[in-house]
């Protein structure tokens, strides 16, 4: 493994003891390098203008992929399961299976504002917490086994041959698909950034043989509006929850959908829920009982 100045992109360093590397993965915050290689799993970190070893740890399969789960562990994706590495002590516990397809390609990817990975069995989207135990009762079950898996928070996309399922990563609505995309030809390549910052304003390139598509995600303003005028209420406020930047626009938008909302179980003689929706909205008492 190796690194270029971003400064002048000649200078190419090469890492010691790094040879036939499998994967990486960085933990920015700390300025630490995990590498695995063939029979090692390395930690490095960025020290005065290079990187100093600071553990190493045995490894008995290969490594597919490895990503850090909090401050304490690491998760690595072997060819037949998952297993959480202490760095404390170096110890294995295993997890899940990767799956029992022969295609199968196990996936782990960070969702860094739900403190959650999401691990990839087969066609099923597993969530487990930064201790590595599950958080939640029931997966992600996409259409097939995808290609690639990105995510574009509140989104979890995933690329198959010729089209693109885009689902929601919240906790009640991780089964219904949100978007099917397609591509026309077989997808080649998928390039995207899985850093934390402003995921959602990050494009996704999905190539194919004859093009390449730029997926961005419409500002979730726009999508709470959209779902509110489709009476999709509940979706709408689960979007409401997941901005972390509120304003008044924000909070005018969730009160008048909390209101909407009521006004719509209420036709539908939900009383119980529609008063509780009345209640988290802002307007007056007068107004519901006008």
């Amino acid at each position: 493994v190796g690194y270029f100045s971003l400064e002048n992109f000649k200078s190419f360093e090469i890492i010691p003891n790094t040879k036939y590397p499998s994967c990486f993965c960085t933990n920015k915050q700390e300025s630490l390098l995990c590498v695995a290689t063939r029979k090692k799993l390395l930690i490095l970190q960025w020290w005065e203008g290079s990187f100093q070893l600071l553990q190493e740890f045995p490894l008995l399969q290969e490594v597919k992929e490895v990503e850090w789960c909090g401050q304490e562990y690491l998760l690595v994706a072997q060819k037949k399961d998952y297993q959480l590495v202490s760095l404390a002590n170096g110890s294995y516990t295993y997890l899940i299976p990767t799956g029992g397809k022969s295609n199968s390609t196990p996936r782990i990817i960070p969702l860094p504002g739900y403190n959650e990975l999401l691990l990839l069995k087969d066609s099923v989207g597993v969530f487990v917490g930064l201790d590595g135990k599950l958080t939640r009762k029931f997966g992600m079950t996409l259409s097939e086994n995808p290609s690639q898996l990105a995510v574009i928070t509140p989104y979890a996309v995933a690329v198959f041959d010729k089209f693109i399922e885009v689902r929601s990563l919240h906790r009640d609505s991780s089964y219904a698909v949100v978007q099917t995309i397609s591509l026309g030809n077989k997808a080649s390549f998928v390039s995207y950034s899985n850093s934390s910052s402003n995921s959602e304003k990050k494009p996704l390139l999905v190539g194919t043989q004859s093009s390449i598509h730029m997926l961005v995600s419409v500002p979730l303003l726009e999508q709470i509006t959209q779902l509110g005028k489709n009476g999709e209420f509940e979706d709408a406020l689960r979007l409401c929850d997941s901005i972390s930047d509120e304003d008044h626009v924000w909070r005018l938008t969730k009160s008048s959908l909390h209101q909407r909302y009521g006004w719509s179980l209420f036709a539908r003689k939900i009383f119980v829920e529609a008063i509780r929706q009345f209640s988290l909205s802002s307007k007056s008492p007068r107004y519901v009982l006008r």
